[in-house]
């Protein structure tokens, strides 16, 4: 005899495998069974997603894996949503760990360079520096995060600038999840050059800073 099973007990289920599966690597299941799964937690999967998107971001899984993971699991427009939102609420944290929690454990790990450089940008202009930190992560995304919870910034501009920062690569990367069972149409060819050319500035951008650091060391 089949036994039926509660909503609510395959959305807790769901959650369990989500969060597992992110933090220590538990093999995905068939994309069809993962959108099953996806269905019967109904209104409540994106929720489990957002949860499972930061306790993932607290052990460094790679965030590109996590917000392809939005477009497989969701339609494409829900999944920039809570691939966005995830990926704000993952800096949140990291950022009021720095600053209200672990404030000298994060000091002392932190490269005294990279404090520097984010203190310099914030005084100058936060909102605008959050967005290029974002748009091109010349900086590493944990680094970024806990080295702004050391500075001034203040909580609102951090959140604005990671959240309009973070949508082209977020929205790149989604659509890729989205369009992965066809790697021809165009909307996956279209997602995979908008990444690769985010990639790409960036890594430029990131030559460019060192040898104006290099330049202004050799300067002083």
């Amino acid at each position: 005899m089949r036994v039926a099973v509660r909503p609510g007990v395959r959305a807790a289920a769901f959650a369990a495998w989500l969060v597992t599966a992110v933090v220590v690597g538990v093999p995905m299941p068939d994309l069809a069974v993962l959108r099953d799964w996806i269905t019967a937690a109904g209104p409540v999967a994106p929720a489990l997603y957002l949860a499972g998107y930061v306790a993932a971001s607290l052990v460094f899984v790679p965030r590109p894996l996590l917000n392809a993971a939005a477009g497989v699991v969701f339609t494409a427009w829900l999944g920039v949503a809570a691939a966005l939102a995830g990926g704000v609420a993952a800096a949140l944290v990291q950022f009021g760990l720095a600053r209200f929690l672990a404030r000298d454990f994060v000091a002392a790990r932190l490269p005294s360079a990279v404090v520097a450089r984010l203190d310099r940008l914030t005084d100058r202009h936060g909102l605008l520096a959050v967005i290029q930190l974002r748009l091109l992560p010349i900086v590493p995304f944990a680094a970024v995060n806990h080295g702004f919870g050391l500075t001034r910034l203040g909580v609102a501009p951090f959140v604005a600038g990671t959240a309009l920062g973070s949508l082209p690569a977020t929205l790149a990367l989604v659509l890729l999840g989205d369009t992965i069972t066809d790697p021809l149409s165009p909307g996956f060819l279209l997602s995979a050059a908008l990444f690769v050319l985010l990639l790409v500035a960036s890594r430029l951008v990131g030559v460019g800073a060192r040898r104006a650091e290099r330049a202004e060391r050799l300067a002083a």
